[in-house]
Protein backbone atom coordinates (compact mmCIF):
# COMPACT_ATOMS: atom_id res chain seq x y z
CA UNK A 1 0.00 0.00 0.00
CA UNK A 2 2.80 2.05 0.39
CA UNK A 3 3.52 2.28 -3.21
CA UNK A 4 0.14 3.77 -3.59
CA UNK A 5 -0.32 5.86 -1.20
CA UNK A 6 2.89 7.61 -2.61
CA UNK A 7 1.45 8.60 -5.63
CA UNK A 8 1.56 11.94 -7.05
CA UNK A 9 0.08 13.40 -10.22
CA UNK A 10 3.29 13.42 -12.11
CA UNK A 11 3.05 9.43 -11.20
CA UNK A 12 0.13 9.31 -13.47
CA UNK A 13 0.59 9.02 -17.73
CA UNK A 14 -3.13 8.75 -18.51
CA UNK A 15 -2.46 9.27 -22.10
CA UNK A 16 0.22 6.79 -22.10
CA UNK A 17 -1.68 4.73 -20.22
CA UNK A 18 0.35 4.57 -17.08
CA UNK A 19 1.29 4.85 -13.56
CA UNK A 20 5.28 5.59 -12.61
CA UNK A 21 6.09 3.55 -9.19
CA UNK A 22 8.95 5.69 -8.11
CA UNK A 23 8.28 6.25 -4.33
CA UNK A 24 6.61 4.53 -1.23
CA UNK A 25 5.08 5.90 1.96
CA UNK A 26 6.10 4.21 5.12
CA UNK A 27 5.37 4.88 8.62
CA UNK A 28 7.87 4.82 11.05
CA UNK A 29 6.95 5.97 14.69
CA UNK A 30 4.09 7.49 13.88
CA UNK A 31 5.41 9.72 10.83
CA UNK A 32 5.65 8.86 7.04
CA UNK A 33 8.40 8.52 5.32
CA UNK A 34 9.09 8.62 1.53
CA UNK A 35 11.49 6.36 -0.04
CA UNK A 36 12.11 4.59 -3.33
CA UNK A 37 10.03 1.39 -3.89
CA UNK A 38 11.61 -1.93 -2.23
CA UNK A 39 13.06 -2.67 -5.53
CA UNK A 40 14.88 0.69 -5.37
CA UNK A 41 13.80 0.67 -8.81
CA UNK A 42 11.25 3.11 -10.34
CA UNK A 43 8.78 1.19 -12.68
CA UNK A 44 6.08 1.67 -15.06
CA UNK A 45 2.61 -0.02 -14.85
CA UNK A 46 0.52 0.08 -17.27
CA UNK A 47 -3.28 0.47 -16.69
CA UNK A 48 -6.79 -1.34 -18.02
CA UNK A 49 -8.83 1.31 -19.66
CA UNK A 50 -11.86 1.75 -16.37
CA UNK A 51 -9.04 2.48 -14.04
CA UNK A 52 -7.97 5.10 -16.65
CA UNK A 53 -11.03 6.92 -16.75
CA UNK A 54 -11.91 6.52 -12.64
CA UNK A 55 -8.01 8.47 -12.58
CA UNK A 56 -9.26 10.76 -15.08
CA UNK A 57 -12.07 11.62 -13.02
CA UNK A 58 -9.98 11.47 -9.67
CA UNK A 59 -7.46 13.92 -11.38
CA UNK A 60 -10.17 16.65 -12.23
CA UNK A 61 -10.86 16.89 -8.05
CA UNK A 62 -6.60 17.35 -7.53
CA UNK A 63 -4.73 20.48 -6.94
CA UNK A 64 -3.19 21.12 -10.05
CA UNK A 65 0.23 20.96 -8.42
CA UNK A 66 2.57 17.78 -10.06
CA UNK A 67 3.45 16.98 -6.37
CA UNK A 68 -0.26 16.23 -4.93
CA UNK A 69 -0.61 13.13 -3.83
CA UNK A 70 -3.42 11.09 -5.54
CA UNK A 71 -4.66 9.77 -1.97
CA UNK A 72 -5.15 11.34 0.94
CA UNK A 73 -6.51 11.78 4.46
CA UNK A 74 -9.64 14.44 5.13
CA UNK A 75 -6.89 16.53 6.30
CA UNK A 76 -5.56 16.59 2.77
CA UNK A 77 -2.17 14.56 4.06
CA UNK A 78 -0.97 11.64 3.43
CA UNK A 79 -2.37 8.25 4.30
CA UNK A 80 -2.10 6.68 7.40
CA UNK A 81 -2.69 2.99 6.85
CA UNK A 82 -4.45 1.42 9.61
CA UNK A 83 -6.96 4.66 9.16
CA UNK A 84 -6.83 4.30 5.98
CA UNK A 85 -7.40 0.36 6.63
CA UNK A 86 -10.30 0.93 9.35
CA UNK A 87 -12.04 3.65 7.06
CA UNK A 88 -12.11 2.58 3.99
CA UNK A 89 -10.78 -0.92 3.14
CA UNK A 90 -12.05 -2.75 5.91
CA UNK A 91 -16.21 -1.11 5.25
CA UNK A 92 -15.52 -2.06 1.74
CA UNK A 93 -15.18 -5.68 2.20
CA UNK A 94 -18.00 -5.53 4.57
CA UNK A 95 -19.88 -3.82 2.00
CA UNK A 96 -19.12 -6.86 -0.78
CA UNK A 97 -20.08 -9.39 1.61
CA UNK A 98 -16.48 -10.79 2.46
CA UNK A 99 -14.75 -11.91 5.46
CA UNK A 100 -11.20 -11.68 6.56
CA UNK A 101 -10.13 -10.18 3.26
CA UNK A 102 -6.35 -8.20 3.69
CA UNK A 103 -5.06 -5.53 1.30
CA UNK A 104 -2.26 -8.51 0.48
CA UNK A 105 -4.98 -10.83 -0.57
CA UNK A 106 -6.06 -8.59 -3.41
CA UNK A 107 -2.10 -8.04 -4.03
CA UNK A 108 -1.74 -12.20 -4.20
CA UNK A 109 -4.86 -12.04 -6.05
CA UNK A 110 -3.47 -10.24 -8.84
CA UNK A 111 -0.26 -12.01 -8.93
CA UNK A 112 -1.97 -14.99 -9.48
CA UNK A 113 -4.05 -13.59 -12.03
CA UNK A 114 -1.19 -12.59 -13.72
CA UNK A 115 1.18 -15.46 -13.84
CA UNK A 116 -1.37 -17.37 -14.95
CA UNK A 117 -2.23 -15.46 -17.70
CA UNK A 118 0.75 -14.07 -18.93
CA UNK A 119 3.86 -15.62 -16.62
CA UNK A 120 5.33 -15.32 -13.55
CA UNK A 121 8.07 -13.10 -14.98
CA UNK A 122 5.63 -10.63 -16.00
CA UNK A 123 3.67 -10.67 -12.38
CA UNK A 124 7.11 -10.19 -10.85
CA UNK A 125 7.88 -7.59 -12.92
CA UNK A 126 4.27 -5.88 -12.31
CA UNK A 127 4.48 -6.51 -8.71
CA UNK A 128 8.12 -4.62 -8.56
CA UNK A 129 10.01 -8.19 -7.73
CA UNK A 130 13.76 -8.15 -8.62
CA UNK A 131 13.64 -12.14 -8.56
CA UNK A 132 10.63 -14.14 -9.94
CA UNK A 133 10.82 -16.98 -6.87
CA UNK A 134 9.80 -13.73 -4.43
CA UNK A 135 6.54 -13.98 -6.42
CA UNK A 136 5.92 -17.42 -6.57
CA UNK A 137 6.77 -17.71 -2.82
CA UNK A 138 4.76 -14.91 -1.63
CA UNK A 139 2.08 -14.07 -3.93
CA UNK A 140 1.07 -15.86 -7.38
CA UNK A 141 -0.67 -19.27 -6.26
CA UNK A 142 -1.96 -22.56 -8.51
CA UNK A 143 -5.24 -21.95 -9.92
CA UNK A 144 -7.66 -24.85 -9.37
CA UNK A 145 -8.77 -26.42 -12.49
CA UNK A 146 -5.65 -25.79 -14.11
CA UNK A 147 -5.19 -29.99 -14.55
CA UNK A 148 -8.47 -30.44 -16.73
CA UNK A 149 -7.23 -27.75 -19.37
CA UNK A 150 -3.90 -29.31 -19.95
CA UNK A 151 -5.27 -32.70 -20.50
CA UNK A 152 -8.59 -31.20 -22.41
CA UNK A 153 -6.04 -29.53 -24.69
CA UNK A 154 -3.70 -32.71 -25.49
CA UNK A 155 -7.36 -34.29 -26.14
CA UNK A 156 -8.12 -30.94 -28.51
CA UNK A 157 -4.41 -31.15 -30.31
CA UNK A 158 -5.02 -34.75 -30.82
CA UNK A 159 -8.30 -34.37 -32.40
CA UNK A 160 -6.74 -31.64 -35.04
CA UNK A 161 -4.42 -33.69 -36.19
CA UNK A 162 -6.26 -36.44 -38.02
CA UNK A 163 -7.96 -38.17 -34.84
CA UNK A 164 -5.20 -41.26 -35.22
CA UNK A 165 -3.58 -41.16 -31.90
CA UNK A 166 0.07 -42.63 -33.81
CA UNK A 167 0.23 -40.29 -36.25
CA UNK A 168 0.02 -37.52 -33.35
CA UNK A 169 2.30 -39.46 -31.23
CA UNK A 170 4.84 -39.86 -34.49
CA UNK A 171 4.62 -36.27 -35.13
CA UNK A 172 5.54 -35.12 -32.25
CA UNK A 173 8.39 -37.68 -31.80
CA UNK A 174 9.77 -36.77 -35.16
CA UNK A 175 9.36 -32.86 -33.84
CA UNK A 176 11.56 -33.72 -30.92
CA UNK A 177 14.30 -35.32 -33.42
CA UNK A 178 14.59 -31.70 -35.30
CA UNK A 179 16.87 -29.04 -33.78
CA UNK A 180 14.89 -26.65 -31.59
CA UNK A 181 13.19 -23.41 -33.39
CA UNK A 182 11.54 -20.51 -31.54
CA UNK A 183 8.03 -22.14 -32.79
CA UNK A 184 8.87 -25.37 -32.09
CA UNK A 185 8.72 -27.33 -29.24
CA UNK A 186 12.14 -28.26 -27.39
Amino acid sequence: MGEAFALRRRHVELEQGRLIVAESLAEIAGKHVFDTPKSHQRREITLPGFVISALRSHLGRLPQDSDALLFTGRTGKALHYNAWRRWHFDSAVDAAGLKDVTPHDLRATHATWVADRHSVMVAARRLGHSNASVTTRHYARAVEGRDREIADGFDAERGTRDGSEDRVARMWHEEDDKEPTALSPL
